[in-house]
């Protein structure tokens, strides 16, 4: 903030909810599983074991190229998901209270970033048999 007394600010999600809260409806809409980090991180590792081109791979599956990345993820309550750090967003609610929003909601948004990825043709809308 230009006329902040704060050297640094962070800006969050000041209410924060598990990742689940958004995921499940996401995964429940396209018939997909929602399964713990660690399985689809195990079955992410395993699709390199196929022997195809590394590049061919990571061109069918791009989540490969972050491989490294997902695999030192930290957990526990002093991570964000995906093993970022918390952090503070106090001070940037104090200099812009306008940041302190309500928190998501699975049924509202989850389901409005649906509908607007599927409007924009960033998502098809058939179902996974």
């Amino acid at each position: 903030m230009r006329n902040s007394p704060h050297s640094t600010l962070h800006i969050a999600h000041p209410h924060p909810i598990p990742w689940t809260n958004l995921f499940r409806p996401i995964a429940d809409h396209f018939a997909v599983p929602l399964v713990p980090y660690s399985q689809w991180l195990e079955a992410l590792k395993s699709s390199l074991k196929s022997g195809e081109d590394e590049v061919e791979l990571q061109r069918k599956n791009p989540a490969l190229r972050l491989l490294g990345f997902f695999s030192h993820a930290k957990f526990g309550e002093e991570y964000e998901p995906i093993g970022l750090s918390k952090i503070s967003i106090s001070k940037a609610v104090e200099v812009a209270p306008a940041l302190d929003i309500p928190a998501l909601s699975e049924e509202e948004d989850a389901k409005k970033w649906i509908g607007a990825w599927i409007a924009n043709g960033f998502l098809s809308d058939t179902k996974r048999n």
